[in-house]
């Protein structure tokens, strides 16, 4: 074995010195007088961890292979050939910021510092557009309950181990909050409240679609404390069914964004520059997936 040991090795011991879990980004950048911007020299996140984890251990084998360099050290004058040799094999361009996001984590620089990724464009976007080999595997009759559910909720697939009807929680002064409680707002929507999203995050979820009596019906036929699906079909492209809820939920509560003032819609530029949504619909199609973010949710509602 190398002196340095094995290339996951060396990753990982990198990745436990700069994880941080539990502290807020908001206090690093506190502590170290970072303003104007949201980035942070460590990782937060058990999600991120992994990723860097096999994001770094790939690269340290393709430079040990390519280069001869046997340890984290000696493979970061390679990063920017690892850009160019990700642009000359076809890496999706998020791909190649993914990674170059994670290398840069792990040697404590910036993504900048390095060389320029492919640029994303919305229209190269491929994942869940069209039927898939996974789709090959999967009765959609079969599981129509649970498709139907998922288009009416938009929930991430990790996110239904914790689907559990009015399950009591502490947060973190101490203080019981249900979660996972349906709810009728006055306006007749239905809500579920406190859905345990990615991070550890609660959001409230507006349902949407067609079918919101029966995703309705089945959680208050679910005992509290119980899980409102315990298994999920495997083969099911969620991300398809999160796509389809967007489209939903932003059709019932968007406005023309023909007759918005300039400063309530939101303006595409680049590949979709000309095309206009209602921004206050994105906000809240953004909040009820988990991402709080307007451009992301455009990606979900665009035809």
């Amino acid at each position: 074995m190398s002196k340095y040991g094995s290339e996951k090795h060396q990753v990982v011991q990198r990745v436990n010195e700069i994880f941080k879990p539990g502290v807020s980004r908001r206090e690093v950048q506190q502590l170290l007088g970072i303003k104007g911007t949201t980035y942070s020299p460590y990782i937060h996140s058990y999600s991120y961890r992994d990723t860097a984890i096999r994001q770094g251990t790939v690269f340290l084998k393709w430079a040990k292979e390519t280069y001869d360099a046997r340890s984290l050290k000696q493979a970061e004058r390679h990063v920017d050939n690892y850009i160019r040799f990700m642009r000359e094999n076809s890496w999706s361009a998020w791909s190649q910021k993914l990674v170059v996001a994670c290398l840069a984590k792990l040697y404590g620089t910036h993504s900048t510092d390095y060389a320029p990724t492919d640029s994303r464009r919305r229209v190269d976007i491929k994942r869940s557009q069209g039927p898939k080999a996974n789709d090959r595997n999967f009765n959609e009759e079969r599981h129509r309950e649970f498709v139907n559910f998922e288009k009416t909720v938009g929930l991430r697939r990790s996110e239904y181990r914790t689907l559990i009807k009015n399950d009591v929680r502490t947060d973190r002064q101490g203080r019981e909050f249900v979660a996972n409680h349906l709810v009728k707002r006055d306006d007749g929507r239905w809500v579920l409240q406190n859905v345990v999203g990615k991070g550890g995050k609660y959001r409230n979820v507006l349902l949407a679609g067609p079918h919101v009596k029966e995703a309705v019906e089945r959680i208050q036929a679910t005992k509290d404390g119980e899980r409102v699906w315990p298994t999920v079909p495997k083969h099911y492209d969620i991300h398809g069914g999160r796509h389809q809820y967007a489209q939903a939920l932003y059709m019932e509560v968007a406005r023309d964004p023909t007759t918005l003032p300039r400063s309530e819609r939101y303006e595409c530029r680049g590949d979709m520059a000309g095309v206009w949504f209602d921004r206050r619909a994105l906000e809240i199609v953004s909040a009820s997936m988990g991402h709080n973010r307007a451009c992301v949710s455009v990606l979900y509602v665009r035809g």
